[in-house]
């Protein structure tokens, strides 16, 4: 998926579809006992590639912030949510 050509309702849709997904991985780790965790933590045991649930949490969290990235771009940008059109 190319995030930059999304239309505004996708990209925000998408920004609340994925922010579901983190929350419940989010949850996993609480119901895990590992709720204590920091990010810094977190991404270290996903790197080492043994922790399954620290992979994917890492994963979609960087998911996630690859969307957000956009929208704060498109925000700078023009002020709103509609994709930046290429120059000419």
């Amino acid at each position: 998926m190319n995030i930059a050509k999304l239309s505004s309702a996708k990209l925000l849709a998408e920004i609340d579809a994925q922010d579901k997904v983190t929350r419940e991985y989010n949850d996993a780790f609480i119901n895990a006992g590992r709720g204590h965790e920091r990010m810094s933590e977190i991404r270290e045991s996903a790197a080492k590639g043994f922790d399954h649930l620290a992979f994917m949490y890492v994963r979609e969290m960087d998911k996630e912030s690859a969307l957000n990235a956009e929208k704060q771009r498109r925000l700078r940008y023009h002020g709103s949510t509609k994709p930046i059109k290429a120059a000419a």
